[in-house]
Formats: structure tokens, sequence, C-alpha cells
């Protein structure tokens, strides 16, 4: 897909290199710059266009060989300045374009920016920049395309007392006229705009050496906040030697370093040689942190580590192809903490997160493919969604587990070094696959990139005759709805597991590619006391319904724990996707749960917690709720009261994380024993006892401690004064889930008046509105009456208001509900 877009600059002109000149003014929260960009000509114009937003632009010339021209602004249009030549120059003409410009230090979280920190009791600035995906144009004009790849030498001029970090290592320091420091960067490698890095403040840092390649490796935090950074270096360092190794390709920086950012949109950005991370996402101590948000930082390092290679080395062609970037960042850091924590389990945590989050977002009518036509510059941040990671990453997964992973890594490696420091469509990626693998990938993979939605397969059984089964399998799209689509069908890759119950260490594995067609059938040989799955280790990104006898045999195997977690944990979700679609019924997947009472496995459970608060949502306010909570009690107490509220010495890394899903799970359905002792225990916490609750289960007993209103200053005092960003997070879950009226309205005003940080609203929105019906009603009363002060603040940054709107109106169940907010939004479009 070649998508052609509207003010997309012409290739006429290729900027080859930049020279930028930046001086950010932290008081005043402007700042200066110039650029030198040398172009190449590759057409005759009489005219130059690049890109520009909100910048003020003085003395433009442009130098040649034959002179000088000064030039004007002749048209300003969707951040396009087209500026005139007073003469046309010549096609295969080499010139430099001089600028100078200013703009302001803005609080938006985009573009160049400040984030506010404090040292002590005094609050001080830093200046942070954040491009991805159209935001480069903000801090300096330029060719702001991921097509356009040039070089960048960045000199950024600071008060004396605080440093300069860029993508590559300063060369120089230069102390100025007026006693400011310059600090002169290297070139950087041939990249893309939005990859470009600047940060200027007070930092410190803790840094190690990458043992294969001398890797400079270090992890920058503002001042005080060094000793949580450990856990993040000793991940960095391990991720970036398991990818060279994997990728076969040596990371071409010198240096790699990670900054902590107090106020950041995303979880992080993977700037080349300086990847920005949101605090959480990247600090933790050990025995305060939760085991949740260490692996959470680890993940992350691992995801932009991985985009080291694929999105900087190798970069998509246009927004279009935004996968190539996110789907395979996602899977490749399963891929590593797989290899650096097989204790984790990690393959089971993609099945019960990305994997799901993909099968869930793709069974909506309004999805889109994985490959989606961006047309208009506005319509890049609307695919930073669970369809380009999630989907993305499920059927590279899907694909690597068809054709092999040692065949799929050859693939991989071929694509990067024939395109390293060149961009790509998705085409090129199948057609390196192809190469390796022999089979026509594209054919393959095309519908499952290039289309919306995914397969359910039903199995049907026709006949079973001397230790040989037909069935018959039909497929169409699954839609949550359980309305009826007959249109695309799918190549499906099946990978099918025959088991005996008599010898479980004898089983069969067979490879099937189903056509794109409506029905076919198969045939197997299956022992007479055996179970089958089609979907082995929920390799595949399909739905499947059983026959009412397989399905039986599957909940054997998973009672008796012979399939493995993954298949566990994907036939209880294929059960309840069922029902969700009027396939079956809710009572159908609540029966099935008897064979599920054996299960030890966390994330198993993860996936049945989550559709028990599904229902508990969709129960609430209505008449069955109370009986719904007491099943739900009732199943769940017996493993809550094994799990304890005491971690334990030497249990499973897991098991912290299990324990607070279960106990959250009993709180949600107002479990008496639950509730009481996370009152008794937020008591003595307060009192100071930091001993009477493990870190994992800290969130949850603040939310216990603080439902009713009560001790809301503690928990706010936190919020604001603690110097671990968790810490912070979880004090803010709790007050914004308390059922007191007067605090939801001091929650919502400090989410107006800046008190609680623009990062964190969608968190509070988002705990708001899941915490009672009550909330939710009110609050989105409230985001009605205040939706012009609410834009007006947080509209710019498009990932935290897109956030917050989402955590918003995500809760409610209703149509009535869903026809009122749809008809707000017609009222009320949001600006792009």
């Amino acid at each position: 897909l070649i998508t052609m877009v509207k003010n997309r600059l012409s290739k006429g002109i290729i900027p080859h290199k930049y020279d930028i000149y930046l001086e950010p003014d932290l008081e005043a929260c402007t700042f200066s710059g110039r650029c030198e960009i040398q172009l190449e000509f590759k057409e005759a114009s009489d005219n130059i266009s690049f890109h520009s937003n909100q910048l003020s632009l003085t003395n433009i010339q442009l130098t040649s060989a034959k002179g000088t021209q000064v030039l004007s602004v002749a048209a300003e249009e969707d951040t396009v300045v087209t500026t005139k030549l007073s003469s046309t120059v010549e096609a295969n003409t080499l010139a430099t374009l001089k600028i100078q410009f200013s703009g302001v230090l803005n609080d938006k979280l985009v573009g160049f920016y400040r984030s506010k920190y404090k040292v002590g009791e005094e609050i001080k600035y830093m200046a942070v920049t954040q491009f991805e995906p159209v935001d480069a144009r903000r801090a300096f004009p330029c060719w702001d395309d991921p097509s356009f790849k040039a070089v960048f030498a960045l000199h950024v001029t600071t008060p004396s007392s605080r440093v300069a970090i860029s993508n590559m290592p300063c060369t120089k320091e230069e102390i100025t006229e007026t006693n400011k420091k310059t600090w002169h960067f290297a070139d950087t490698p041939k990249m893309s705009t939005y990859l470009v890095c600047v940060c200027v403040g007070e930092y410190e840092y803790i840094e190690a050496t990458s043992p294969i390649d001398r890797i400079l490796v270090r992890i920058y935090t503002v001042p005080g906040k060094k000793n949580q950074a450990q856990i993040a270096l000793e991940a960095a360092v391990k991720s970036l030697e398991m990818f060279t190794e994997w990728f076969g390709i040596k990371y071409p920086l010198p240096k790699l370093d990670l900054l902590a950012i107090p106020d950041f949109s995303a979880g992080a950005m993977e700037n080349w040689g300086a990847i920005t991370y949101r605090e959480t996402a990247l600090l933790a101590i050990p025995g305060l942190s939760s085991f949740a948000t260490i692996q959470n930082a680890c993940r992350t390092i691992a995801h932009e580590i991985a985009h080291q290679w694929f999105g900087n080395l190798v970069t998509m062609e246009w927004w279009t192809h935004l996968w190539l970037n996110e789907g395979f960042a996602r899977w490749a850091e399963t891929l590593c903490l797989d290899v650096l924590h097989p204790e984790w389990n990690y393959w089971m945590y993609f099945v019960a997160n990305p994997y799901t989050a993909a099968l869930n977002l793709d069974s909506l009518k309004s999805s889109h493919p994985i490959e989606v036509e961006v047309q208009k510059e506005n319509q890049i941040n609307e695919i930073f969604d669970s369809i380009s990671y999630a989907k993305g990453a499920s059927v590279i997964r899907m694909l690597a587990g068809y054709v092999g992973i040692d065949t799929f890594r050859k693939g991989l490696q071929h694509y990067l070094k024939t395109h390293q420091y060149s961009n790509t469509l998705t085409e090129d990626l199948w057609q390196a696959l192809t190469e390796i693998a022999g089979d026509d990938v594209k054919s393959l993979m095309s519908s499952w990139t290039q289309y919306t939605g995914y397969p359910i397969i039903t199995l049907t059984s026709q006949n079973q005759t001397s230790g040989e089964v037909t069935f018959k399998i039909t497929q169409k799209r699954y839609l949550r709805s359980g309305s009826d689509e007959n249109g695309h069908k799918w190549k499906i890759p099946l990978i099918v597991r025959i088991q005996s119950f008599d010898d479980p260490s004898h089983s069969q594995i067979h490879k099937i590619l189903l056509k794109a067609e409506e029905e076919q059938e198969i045939s197997l040989k299956v022992p007479e006391n055996a179970w089958m799955t089609v979907n082995d280790q929920q390799m595949g990104l399909y739905r499947v319904q059983y026959p009412s006898e397989w399905l039986s045999r599957l909940g054997q195997a998973v009672s008796s724990l012979s399939a493995s977690g993954q298949v566990r944990l994907g036939v209880q979700d294929d059960v309840f996707a069922l029902a969700r679609a009027g396939y079956q019924s809710t009572a159908s997947y609540l029966s099935l749960l008897k064979y599920y009472q054996n299960e030890t496995e966390y994330y198993v459970w993860s996936g049945v917690l989550s559709h028990l608060m599904m229902l508990e949502l969709l129960y609430s306010n209505t008449a069955f709720h109370s009986n719904f909570c007491k099943f739900v009690s009732n199943l769940l107490t017996p493993i809550a009261k094994k799990l304890s509220w005491e971690a334990t010495p030497n249990e499973g890394v897991n098991t912290g994380t299990f324990r607070n899903s279960v106990l959250s799970v009993l709180v949600a359905v107002q479990d008496s024993w639950a509730i009481s002792e996370g009152k008794s225990r937020f008591i003595k916490l307060i009192e100071g006892d930091d001993a009477a609750v493990p870190a994992d289960l800290r969130g949850l007993v603040y939310s216990i401690g603080v439902k009713e209103g009560e001790h809301f200053d503690v928990l706010l005092k936190k919020y604001f004064e603690s110097p671990l960003a968790e810490e912070q997070r979880r004090s803010l879950s709790a007050i914004a889930g308390s059922r007191s009226q007067e605090v939801q309205n001091k929650v919502r005003e400090m989410i107006l008046n800046g008190q609680i940080k623009a990062q964190d609203i969608s968190t509070a929105g988002s705990v708001m509105s899941g915490s009672s019906f009550a909330n939710r009603i009110s609050l989105w009363k409230w985001v009605q009456e205040r939706w012009v002060d609410i834009h007006k603040k947080f509209g710019d940054s498009l990932f935290v208001f897109s956030g917050f709107v989402g955590a918003v109106t995500g809760s409610f169940v209703d149509s009535q509900k869903a026809e009122e907010i749809e008809a707000f939004f017609k009222e009320h479009p949001v600006p792009r």
C-alpha cells in the first residue's frame, strides 16, 4: 500500500543534513534557534515547501554555487510553509537553506515542551522533546515525514548549571560570551525527524558498558532518583545484548541513554540513542515497587530498544505501515523477556494481554486494518492503538509459529540488512521472508494486515471411523455484536495438537493451512481417548467453536492441566467470546469454570478474572448484581485465602500479582472478608507499619482505605510528595476511586487546575468511571458541563486527551448511554 496523502511534501527537494542550533529559556518558557539544511534539488523549482508549526520564522536564505537568495513566505497551510525563490533553482543543484526561528516551550507534552519537577521544595523545569509522529516541526523547520531521512548535527545552548542530552555523544562543550554552555553533538546516522531528541535539565545518572560491543548505557533521572534506576540499567544492557545477537546487526550508535521524564504523555519514545520514558515505565525499587511495575519497566525497556532496529535502523515509509514499527517491537519485547527471564513465562503474558487485547478491539465493527491508509496527518495518532501494536504483534507471532522461528529469524535478519538506513513498505517484509522461507508469505499474510477483523472457525464432526475423524470447518468474521458478516475470508494457518489422556507424552502436531473459503473439511487421526486443539499455544489469531464432545474433552485437559497454559487460557476466552456474541449463553461460560478448580497459573486466572469483572460491570445496577457478586465471592474466596494477604519467601514471581488480582475482584464484588482485612491493614500502614502490606497490594489497600472518603489528605500528600512515581500513581488511583462525592469533586477540579499531571488524567478518569455506577454517571455529566475547559487544557495533546475521553466513556454498557455519547460528540466534534 502506497498512500496518497494531502500536503505530503514532494520528493523534488531532498534534505540530506540538518545543523540545528537550539537555545531554550527555562524561565521564560521559550526557545530560539537557527538551522542550516543541506538540500538536493532533484527537480527544478522556484519555491521550497517544508513543515513548521507554531514557529516564528525569520531570515530565510538559500545559498548555492550561484549565490544567496532571500526567501519570503508565500503560503502557510496545515503546518506546510511554502517560500518563494527569487529565481528558479535548476535540477541536480546542491544548496543550503538557512532559517532563524523561535517558539514556546509548551505544557502540552508535544514538540519541544517543559516538564516540571521538584528538588527539595523548589520547583524546577526541564526542556524535553516528543516528536512522534509529526511534532519535530514544532521545534525546528524540517521535512517532517519519516521517508525524508537525513543526518542531524545538534548544537544546544543551556544555562551553565544545566546539561543537554541528545541522540549522539557530546563532542565539545563551549562556554559562550554570556557564560552559558553550548553542547555540540556528533552527527547522527541517517534517520527520520521524529527520532531527534533534545533534553535540557538537571540530571544524575548511573552507567554500565555492554560486555560484547562496549556500548555505554546510562539511565538519567532528576536529582535524587538515581537510586531507582538499577533495575532499568541491568535490563537495558541485557536487552541491548540480546537484540544485537538475535538480529545479527550491531547497535550502530556509540551510546544508549534512557531518560526518566517527570511529565510524559506516552509510556516511552524510542528516540535513537536517547530513549525517553515516563518515570513509572523506567524506575523501580525492589521491595517498594510491585512486581507488575518492575515487569512493566523491563517490558517497556525491551520494547524501545527493539525499536533501535525496527523503526530506527529500518523505518516505515509512511504511517500506513506503523505496524512495522510497533507490532514488531511488541512481539520482540516478549521474545527478549522470554530469553532474559524464562521464569516469568512471558509468552503466557503475551497471550493474556496483547493477544487478547487484539481479539477484543478487532471484534468491533469500528475496527480498522493493520495497514490503515493514513490520508491526512491528523489521522496518524488514531492508529497508535491495539491494532497496530497488539494485532500486529499477534500476526507476527502467528507467522513465526507457522514457518518456524529459525526460518522467521533468518527472514528478519535478511529484511534488516537489506533495508538498513532506509524506508520500507509491508510488502518489503513479505518479500524478505518469502526469499528465506520459500513460501508465498504475502499471499498468506496480506489478508491479515490489509483487512479488518479476524475469523471464528466452527468445527462440526462429520464422521469418525478407525481412529480418523473428519471435521467440517466453516469460517466467518467474528463480531462481538453477534451480527453476520460473510465477506472477507482468510487463509488460516492452523496448528493442531492431538494428545492422548492415557499417554500425555504422546502428542501429534499438524500444521494445516486452511483455504480462504467459507467451508472445507479436514481429516485427522485421533486416538479414542484423546483431546484436541486446533489453535495450539493460541498461536493463531482466531476464535474456535468446538462441537460439545470436543469442548468437553478440552475441559478435561484443562482440569487435569494436560493442556498448556496458553490453551487453558484460550479455551475460556473463546467460550466467553462466544457467549458475548450470542452464540451461546453466559451460563455456559460460568459452567465451564468448573474445569478451572485445579488451576494455579496466574495468567489463566487473569483471563477468568477479567471476564468476571466485565460481567460485574454489565450486571451493575440490575437486580441480578447481588447474586452474581455472591457467586464470584464463593468462587474466589478459597483461592484468596490460600494465597493469603502475606507474601511468603520463595513464592513464584507472579504470586504477588495473582494475590492482588484475586483480592481486587473480591473487593469489587463487596466481599466483606476482603474489605475488612484491607481496612485493617490500611490503618496499620498509615500508622507506620510498612510490613503490614506487601508492595504488590499497596494500591489495593489504599483504595480500600479511602473508599468512603476517609484519609483523603494522607493519600493526597503521597501523590504530591512521594519520590516514587508508582506510589504517586497508587495514591491517585485510590483517591479517584472513592465513593465520596466530595472527594470526586476535588479530583475533578484537580484535573482542571493542574494539580493532577496531564499524563495522569487518564488514570484518574478510568478509576473514577469504573469505581461505581454513580461515579460513572456524575463524571460523564461533569465532562459535558466542563467540555470547553477540558478541551482547551488538553486538546493539543491527543494521547492525553483521547486517553481521558476513552477512560470516561469506556465503562458504560447500555445502548442508551452509547447513543447519548455519540450524540454529544456529534454536536461537539473534536478538532484535529
